[in-house]
């Protein structure tokens, strides 16, 4: 309970008690207060910087432009950023939630993806995992990097960011391509 200490401030207790049946048919309320007013001080600090936090971490994925996600132990979209959906042109992250990047069908092979996902479920970094993926009807190069993402020490799902990399790996086919002339 929250009392008030005078006119301008409050203090908090908490009060247990029990209540015991006497000879005569009475009852008798045993009750015990102690103050835990640090208690809550404490606890509403921890919550206001928990709050401070979360708006920090949102704007942080909100105005990075790596592609950043989110994923299940099952490898279910949990959620993405602005970067990751304006790349692909969702209108919120609602489409893709629940759903795996097979249920999405933008790669045409998802084996490296799948696999690559599952060494990470396993407890397996990745970095810069090549593949190919279907962005706004074209064919895009990729790279993706992952992590398993804890919880009380057990892999509960995994995060993710990726970049596009067509047209590096573009210029890397035309340079193969231009050697092979030369040398032909």
């Amino acid at each position: 309970y929250r009392l008030r200490r005078d006119e301008s401030s409050y203090f908090w207790v908490s009060c247990r008690g029990a209540v015991a049946p006497l000879e005569d048919g009475s009852l008798l309320s045993y009750r015990y207060y102690s103050d835990v007013t640090e208690e809550q001080e404490y606890q509403r600090e921890r919550e206001t910087e928990k709050r401070r936090h979360d708006v920090l971490l949102e704007k942080i994925l909100s105005t990075t432009q790596t592609a950043i996600f989110w994923k299940d132990a099952n490898r279910r979209f949990l959620g993405a950023n602005q970067a990751f959906l304006d790349y692909y042109g969702f209108p919120s992250e609602k489409v893709l939630l629940g759903r795996n990047d097979e249920d999405m069908g933008w790669h045409t092979d998802p084996d490296p993806f799948k696999n690559d996902e599952l060494r990470v479920l396993a407890g397996e970094s990745t970095y810069r995992v090549h593949g190919k993926c279907l962005a706004r009807g074209e064919n895009r190069d990729i790279v993706a990097s992952k992590t398993p993402l804890y919880e009380d020490g057990k892999i509960v799902g995994l995060v993710g960011s990726f970049e596009d990399v067509t047209v590096e790996h573009r210029q890397q086919e035309e340079i193969g391509r231009l050697n092979r002339e030369l040398r032909g």
